[in-house]
């Protein structure tokens, strides 16, 4: 039973400034914001980080709010310190903003340590501040910031807190027929603004209202920067068109918060105070197209200089001669016709969904946090699935709706071309653009009537087969999470070397590989290629993860798979099961050898009536075999080991599934274990016996190959490895390895 401080005992000795008392709270909520340099003092030549956190935590009884010191960021970043984990608060200092003399004080946690994760606090009610409170805690603001809004907590595009909901319900201006009548008279056509201000160029012109219809929404644009003065740093795009034209329109800053929620698709509106100029960069190539002869204008609305205003007009008739909204539905055949960078609308089932995968601001191209996670979509058309990498797009709740089983319509999506090696290895994708909107329905016959889609010969027919024989035995097979590849590396040891853009292949040191593993962030993933020796591995039944057989020591100093401990983190992380790892303390590696941990099993997928397990997805088939392998992978000057999951599945032909036909139980039959690592292809299932694990150790014997693998952050100092494929190099010199 863990027993929790009271907070007014660590109040009270926060005031001592930089006290060091132990103290034991739960934390409830992270929030995270835009670090604000007056909050913070100038420490020379320590860059301050972008992110600044706040924790909610509890005693049991009430709550209070603290602000994270940036030294302990990175235990966020990694997934150690999170909602709902007990801490020891070990030392606190009372800061100020030294700028504002109205300024509350604010407690600074400098230094924690995480007892336990995922623990469960009973309470009868909400838990409430307590009387000492101040202000920004209690309106859920920002503690050290100037600002008054939180970011979510894992990119920098989704909207979070209240403040997006300040608006909604009591904002919509609306019209009455006469005074829309009145407003008809006054209003103008977009393409008499575009001839306007190309003949006279005039910025500072205030033109007439406009009235049009949405036909696209940008998800929402955060610029803000910690030295900006912006209160609110947002931009959100749409494009409205009227009987003459369209034309993207910027909405900046209050203006973006205040509409971002209240603004639909086909949403009739009249924009008034804007100004006309050049496109901004925001608007892309392919988004921008709709405004044809236009598409270099925009309109920016902004909340002064002019003050812009927008009313929503929907319900009011004499606006009934603007474009419908049209949809450029494909299906699955027909995606295959597309150009590469095409934007279409699809629709299809959802028979899977995967785990998120993020950026940090520095390893993404674009500086934004993000994140992202694919989905196979079927829609009935041919055997093989839409594969869809969905982005944030400012639609949490609509991203939390989408589930196995559910209908997803996916408009304004980009088609990928990737193709490996030669024309016959072609690989298709989908991922979603600033203008795609995501919509969940359930597939029962009520939703033939949906307002946007009812009418929809696709839509229809995908209703009618989602409740077919077919649709039920793709979904008996579906499942969420795991480890995912596409597209799939070339299985050619040639192409796999060129396959970079400059190319030269980039090969990274095992020690280099071991140590950004425990850098990188939460359900972060980056990839590597290595070369390294098979030392070791384990067989493993992938229903339970037990261990069928290991391997004798192929290589010396022996490498002792037991072993599940990081030189650079200093601590062990969790076993991976009962009969193959351990947590013992003194089984620590001697002789400065590293081990990374590599494997995750059980906790990452929820497959129903099944148990959870990884699943290596090579292609748009995910098939596992009954068996999947830990390789212990060492360097070739023996410095470092890492454990790696394999898992060979059994076919990467699409053909194969079509026609039905799949390999034979043939326990007698042998296989090069190099083709099986190069092409992650087992073409004929085993029966696992001691002779099968002699069979692979005679032919992982003084080898050296060239691995790629995948490394991924589960958080809760679990890092996950795979390998994607591994190719020969040569045989090692003996007398050296």
């Amino acid at each position: 039973m863990i027993r929790l401080t009271p907070l007014r005992n660590i109040l009270s000795v926060a005031s001592t400034q930089d006290a060091a008392s132990k103290f034991v709270s739960l934390v409830t909520e992270i929030e995270r914001y835009l670090t604000d340099v007056a909050f913070h003092d100038d420490d020379g030549d320590n860059e301050l980080p972008p992110d600044t956190f706040d924790l909610t935590v509890t005693d049991g009884s009430l709550k209070a709010k603290f602000v994270l010191s940036h030294a302990c960021n990175s235990m966020v970043h990694k997934g150690l310190l999170r909602a709902n984990c007990v801490i020891d608060i070990l030392r606190t200092t009372i800061k100020y903003n030294e700028a504002d003399v109205r300024g509350k004080p604010y407690v600074c946690i400098e230094e924690l340590h995480v007892v336990t994760n995922d623990y469960i606090l009973d309470v009868d009610q909400e838990l409430q501040f307590g009387p000492d409170a101040s202000e920004r805690e209690t309106d859920s603001l920002p503690l050290a910031s100037r600002r008054r809004y939180y970011l979510p907590m894992w990119n920098d595009v989704d909207y979070y807190g209240n403040i997006w909901d300040e608006y909604v319900g009591d904002s919509v201006v609306t019209m009455t027929e006469a005074l829309a009548l009145e407003t008809h008279n006054k209003i103008t056509k977009i393409e008499d603004i575009a001839k306007s201000f190309v003949s006279k160029g005039d910025k500072r012109k205030l033109y007439p209202p406009i009235i049009g219809r949405i036909v696209k929404k940008s998800r929402l644009s955060h610029y803000g920067k910690m030295s900006d003065k912006v209160k609110l740093p947002y931009l959100m795009t749409i494009v409205v068109a009227d009987i003459s034209s369209a034309i993207s329109i910027s909405l900046w800053s209050n203006i973006a918060v205040k509409y971002f929620k209240l603004l639909k698709i086909n949403d009739v509106i009249l924009i008034n105070g804007y100004r006309v100029r050049s496109c901004h960069e925001y608007v892309t190539k392919a988004d921008n197209e709709i405004s044809d002869g236009i598409n270099q204008l925009e309109l920016a609305v902004n909340a002064s200089n002019p003050k812009g205003n927008i009313i929503i007009l929907s319900d009011i008739n004499i606006y009934n001669n603007l474009p419908t909204l049209y949809n450029n539905f494909h299906n699955s055949l027909s995606l295959v016709n597309l150009k590469s960078n095409c934007i279409c609308d699809v629709m299809g089932l959802v028979a899977y969904v995967g785990r998120p995968y993020r950026w940090s601001r520095k390893s993404n191209p674009s500086g934004e946090m993000s994140e992202s996670f694919w989905m196979h979509l079927y829609d009935g058309s041919c055997k093989w699935p839409i594969i869809v990498r969905i982005y944030a797009i400012s639609q949490p709740e609509i991203l939390r709706e989408i589930e196995i089983g559910k209908v997803l319509i996916c408009s304004n999506v980009m088609v990928h071309h990737n193709v490996k090696s030669s024309i016959s290895n072609h690989y298709l994708h989908l991922s979603t653009t600033i203008y795609s909107q995501l919509y969940v329905r359930t597939p029962v016959s009520e939703s033939a009537k949906d307002v946007f889609f009812g009418k929809s010969i696709l839509y229809q027919q995908l209703l009618r087969w989602c409740i077919s024989d077919e649709a039920k035995q793709i979904l008996s097979n579906a499942c969420y999470g795991g480890h995912y590849c596409y597209p799939p590396s070339s299985i050619n040891l040639k192409n796999f070397m060129v396959s970079s853009d400059d190319g030269e292949i980039d090969i990274t040191a095992v020690k280099v590989v071991a140590k950004r593993a425990n850098e990188i962030h939460f359900r972060q993933s980056e990839r590597f290629k290595m070369q390294a020796i098979v030392s070791h591995f384990v067989v493993c039944n992938i229903n339970d993860g037990n261990k069928l057989f290991s391997s004798t020591v192929l290589h010396n100093p022996p490498i002792n798979p037991r072993q599940v401990y990081s030189q650079e983190s200093g601590m062990f992380s969790q076993k991976r099961s009962d009969n193959v790892g351990s947590n013992n303390p003194e089984d620590r590696p001697q002789d400065g050898q590293e081990y990374l941990y590599g494997l995750k099993i059980n906790t990452d997928v929820v497959v129903p009536g099944e148990m959870a397990l990884p699943i290596a997805i090579n292609s748009d088939r995910y098939d596992a075999i009954d068996e999947y392998w830990i390789l212990t992978l060492l360097s070739l000057n023996r410095n470092v080991a890492i454990d790696a999951i394999f898992i060979p599945i059994q076919n990467l032909d699409r053909d194969y599934r079509a026609t039905g036909t799949y390999p034979v139980d043939d326990s007698q039959a042998s296989f090069d274990i190099c083709k099986v690592l190069s092409s992650g292809v087992l073409s004929v299932k085993h029966t696992i016996t001691p002779e099968y694990v002699v069979e692979l150790e005679k032919q992982l014997q003084n080898k050296r190959f060239l691995f790629e693998i995948d490394i991924y952050n589960h958080g809760d100092s679990i890092i996950e490895a795979v390998i994607t494929r591994g190719f020969l190099i040569d045989n090692c010199d003996q007398a050296g390895i």
